[in-house]
Parts: structure tokens; C-alpha cells; sequence
């Protein structure tokens, strides 16, 4: 009697494109940023492989790719590439060099996140409640580590993910195993031929050299780089060297291939990875059906593992690299200070920041506060002379406001109003001698 497999034959080339290759691309640049052996990790026969060797494909300066791979840049950069960069970062101003930078970069968006997101110490007024608006938070960060403008980058090995990186090389090996004692020659040497297509790939992408790179200062008798990094909801006030806060506001990364510019080893990949896609298209069909089966277990099975990859927050992992291997810091030099109104994080913002020149304070204050009429820029006026006469370095824990009475020919409106933005002046002098006494 017949066997009820005998004639039958898998659609292989509907399943390779059913699987698809989004999560493959995914995946290989997620791998490269957790991973210090990402090299290591990609041995497996896995879907995909066109939309890979097109990708990176990119790479490559040479008309060759463009006519293999239409619709597709060429001489892309590694660092673009591989998710290293994002949309930018919220505005920055210097308080002692003047620097006013619109929009930051990647990195400080990076940073900006990390900070609000991170638990650390917070400071509270033990004083009387004042009035509640709209609360802000002010983070300090204290930036202690001074590097050079470039630095090496080791990414981590994190034991869960490098362990779960071991079940599609298993899953490759063990369906190739199967199909060579079903004696299917043809599944097996595709199952190999995708493993060793997909390792090797791995190999080049995964010995790409990560760096971090920021500007020095143009002399080092530079003053303090301290200054205000903030959204609408977040003010972060930097304290430290200048080439330290450089790294926030200035800093990338960069990802550098020995065979740059030509990257003749990443398009090599690339025509191997084509080749192996088109090799088990036209050979996976001459197998058994339990061949098939086995080779489409193995392509499920990678598939997991990078829809798993694919799903993990790049920015989180790149997150951990800027402030571990670069910054070298940690939480404990972080403190999040409440104010319960903006007024009130403006001032205490400044207070951070003080000493300084006057008119850069100002700057500062309006870009947190932007209202522009006579009673708020009288309050502003007297929130800085305050400073500017009351406020040392030596009795910053006894520091209060001593405001003036307000001009007589002001309606009972605008007097009202002034008396609301000074009481929430004193509020964050409140804060801010509760911060010094940290």
C-alpha cells in the first residue's frame, strides 16, 4: 500500500517567505548591542536571509549591490545601521560657558530618559504645604568621570539572553542531525548551509568596533560645563567638567568596521547570504516531506528567537552602555527634588546653578518660564537681584528670599499675583537648603 506522503511535497518557498526576515534584521542589531560575543551567537539556519544580505547590503559603495538589491542606499553608515542612533534631545544651556544648543542628540535623549526613569534618592520641603499646581521634577546629576574623546566600548554578556542564544543552534543542529539519519541529503546540507551562511555573517557583523566620541574643550582652564538638559516635564541639572557634560550634550556612537570604507567583507556576507536563499528555494523542494518538516522547524524555531530579540528596547540596552561604560555612573549620583509648581522648579533650578552671570540665569529662567509680562518679569527681576546680593557659596543652607513690596501704582490683581510667584519662590528655597542638607 502506498504511503500517504509518497508524491507529496511542501510549498518550501511559501513558508521561507511566510517566516519572513523583518525580525532576522531585527534581531542581528539587537545582538550586536547586548551581546560582547555577538559573533558567537548567530550560528543557526534562520528565515530571512535576503532581507539581511540586503540590509547590509547597504553598506557597500559598489554598483554590484545596487543591482542586486534595487530601491536599496548604498554607502549607508554602520552606525545608522545598526540602531545606534535616534531622534534627538531636548534643549540645552550652559550656565557658565553660554552654550545654547536648540536640540541635543541622541546620547542626551538617551540620558534624559535614564534619569527620569531611574529610582534614586528624592528630596522634599519638611516645611509648611504651599500651594499645588502643575509638579516638576528637578534631577541633579553629579558627573564625576572625565575620559578622553574616544572611548572603547566592551558591550555585556547578560547570562539569560546568552543562554536562550544556545536553543536556535541547537534547534539547527538537531533537525540537520535528524536529516542526515532520514538519509535527506538535500534538507540537511540547506539546514548546514544556513548555519554556517548565518555564523559566518554573524562572525563579520559582530566584529564591528563600538566607540563612543564627544569634542574636548578647547583649553582646560574652561569653566564648569553645568547647565539645565529639560523637556516640558523633566529639568535635568548637569554639574561638572565640561568634557564631562560634553559626553551628554555632544557625545555619539560609532561603529567602526576594519574594512571600512569598502566594507568588502560585509558584501561579501551579503552575496553568501543571497546565495544561501536561493540555494534552499530550488533545493529544499528535492527533499523528503520529514525533511521539509525538519527544515521548516528550524527556520520556526530561529524565527522565536529573533521575534524575541526583535521585541527587546534597544534604547534601554544602549541606555546601560552610555551610563555603566562611558559616564561610569550610578544612581547614588542622581537626587530627584519635588516642587509642586513650575515657578518653583525654575527657582530651584537657578538656585543649582548659582553663581553665575546674571543674564545667563535669566536665560535659564525664561526658557523654563516663558511668560513675558510686567508682573512675571519683575518677579524674575527680583528672584535674580535676590540672588545676586544674598546668595554665597558659604551659607547656601541658610539662603531665603528678602523680596522688596511691590510698586504701589500695581492693581490688587497683579500684586496678588506677584505676592503667589514669591511665595513660590520661597518654596523652593525651601527645597534647596533641604537639597544642601543631603
Amino acid at each position: 500500500m502506498p504511503s500517504l506522503t509518497d508524491g507529496f511535497n511542501l510549498d518550501i518557498s511559501g513558508v521561507a517567505g511566510f517566516l519572513g526576515g523583518e525580525a532576522s534584521v531585527a534581531a542581528s542589531t539587537t545582538a550586536h548591542m547586548i551581546y560582547a560575543q555577538s559573533r558567537w551567537v548567530g550560528w543557526y539556519n534562520q528565515p530571512g536571509s535576503y532581507d539581511i544580505a540586503r540590509y547590509y547590503g547597504q553598506l557597500s559603495p559598489s554598483g554590484l549591490f545596487r543591482a542586486l538589491y534595487p530601491g536599496v542606499e548604498s554607502n549607508q553608515d554602520p552606525t545608522s545601521l545598526f540602531k545606534y542612533t535616534g531622534p534627538l534631545g531636548p534643549r540645552f544651556n550652559g550656565v557658565h560657558t553660554g552654550t545654547v544648543l536648540q536640540q541635543t542628540g541622541h546620547v542626551a535623549r538617551l540620558f534624559h530618559r535614564w534619569c527620569a526613569n531611574t529610582p534614586s534618592s528624592t528630596v522634599h520641603s519638611q516645611e509648611v504645604k504651599r500651594r499645588v499646581t502643575t509638579p516638576a521634577t528637578v534631577i541633579v546629576a553629579h558627573l564625576t568621570h572625565i575620559p578622553g574623546s574616544t572611548i572603547p566600548i566592551r558591550q555585556k554578556i547578560r547570562d539569560k539572553r546568552s543562554m536562550l542564544a544556545i536553543l536556535p543552534t541547537l534547534a539547527s543542529l538537531t533537525t540537520c542531525a535528524l536529516c542526515g539519519m532520514l538519509g535527506d541529503w538535500f534538507c540537511f546540507s540547506m539546514i548546514l548551509l544556513g548555519i554556517v551562511a548565518s555564523g559566518i555573517s554573524a562572525c563579520v557583523l559582530g566584529s564591528g568596533r563600538l566607540l563612543f566620541e564627544h569634542p574636548l574643550p578647547i583649553s582646560p582652564s574652561t569653566p564648569p560645563g553645568d547647565g539645565l538638559l529639560g523637556d516640558e516635564r523633566d529639568f535635568i541639572v548637569l554639574k561638572g567638567a565640561e568634557s564631562t557634560v560634553n559626553m551628554i550634550t555632544r557625545g555619539s556612537f560609532s561603529l567602526e568596521f576594519a574594512s571600512r570604507p569598502t566594507y568588502n567583507d560585509i558584501g561579501m556576507c551579503s552575496l553568501l547570504l543571497t546565495l544561501q536563499f536561493v540555494a534552499q528555494l530550488l533545493v529544499v523542494p528535492q527533499g523528503t516531506l520529514h525533511g521539509q518538516i525538519l527544515f521548516i522547524v528550524s527556520l520556526a524555531c530561529s524565527w522565536a528567537y529573533n521575534s524575541y530579540l526583535s521585541t527587546l528596547d534597544r534604547d534601554a540596552f544602549q541606555q546601560e552602555l552610555l551610563v555603566t561604560a562611558v559616564l561610569q555612573l550610578d544612581s547614588h549620583q542622581l537626587l530627584k527634588c519635588s516642587l509642586d509648581t513650575r515657578p518653583s522648579a525654575a527657582v530651584f533650578v537657578i538656585l543649582l546653578l548659582a553663581p553665575a552671570r546674571t543674564e545667563n540665569l535669566r536665560r535659564i529662567m525664561d526658557h523654563i518660564i516663558p511668560n513675558d509680562t510686567a508682573v512675571w518679569n519683575k518677579w524674575k527681576l527680583d528672584v535674580l537681584d535676590c540672588i545676586e546680593r544674598d546668595f554665597l557659596i558659604e551659607a547656601q543652607e541658610t539662603f531665603v528670599f528678602d523680596f522688596r513690596t511691590a510698586p504701589v501704582s500695581w492693581t490688587h490683581q497683579e500684586s496678588a499675583l506677584l505676592e503667589i510667584l514669591r511665595d513660590d519662590a520661597a518654596a523652593a528655597a525651601e527645597v534647596y537648603r533641604a537639597y544642601i542638607a543631603q
